[in-house]
């Protein structure tokens, strides 16, 4: 069990504002960048792929942040916000 990966993936936004502090990430499917608002700060996000390997980790203080995913492959990709929230996201 020690090579198991256990990743918890909401997908769509529809309903969830209200528990996960109104994170909104657009635009999904994306091509390059995509960026993510919320009506609380975004404290850190980190972006892995689906082998759970951390691509990304950024660390701010805002209510906007953008990440871009230009030179990475086209894929699926798992987003992280404030350690709580997390999407998926497409990269064409």
């Amino acid at each position: 069990l020690s090579n198991c990966i256990k990743l918890d993936i909401r997908l769509g936004i529809v309903g969830m504002a209200s528990e996960n502090g109104g994170i909104r990430v657009y635009p999904n499917p994306t091509t390059g960048s995509f960026t993510i608002t919320s009506t609380l700060n975004i404290e850190k996000v980190e972006v892995s792929n689906l082998l759970g390997q951390k691509l990304i980790s950024q660390n701010g203080n805002a209510t906007t942040m953008t990440i871009n995913l230009e030179k990475f492959s086209a894929g699926v990709y798992v987003i992280k916000v404030n350690d709580s929230f997390v999407e998926r996201v497409v990269k064409e």
